[in-house]
């Protein structure tokens, strides 16, 4: 595995927290280049969770309201820059923990991205 991949990542979100009722950090994946970005995130959510693709422009136009809204610019410029096929999936199991992906392929092949949680009650 190439470090150097990943560093863009680490760096766009450091400090950097998901707003929701707990504001979460997120931290940097990276999978195999087996299967489809669905079956990486249903493999890794575990078992139980309901997968739901989010149209990557409706995710950071959410965000834009938010503090951090320069920052989440930014870190989708560094995500399309880094990654390919860039994707973003909820995973939930109808509790108030909802995980969230920011999934594509490294020039690798390999999976890779971003995992942080959404409190939702």
């Amino acid at each position: 595995m190439q470090q150097d991949e990943l560093e863009p990542l680490r760096k766009a979100v450091e400090g950097l927290t998901y707003p929701s009722e707990s504001d979460e950090p997120f931290d940097v994946v990276r999978w195999d280049a087996k299967g489809t970005a669905h079956d990486q995130v249903a493999a890794h959510a575990g078992n139980g969770k309901k997968i739901e693709p989010v149209p990557v422009d409706a995710f950071f136009s959410q965000l834009d309201d938010s503090n951090d809204a320069d920052r989440f610019h930014a870190l989708r410029r560094v995500l399309q820059s880094t990654l390919t096929d860039l994707q973003i999936f909820r995973a939930a199991d109808g509790g108030a923990e909802v995980d969230v992906y920011l999934i594509g392929r490294l020039p690798s092949g390999a999976w890779a991205g971003l995992h942080t949680i959404s409190v939702e009650t």
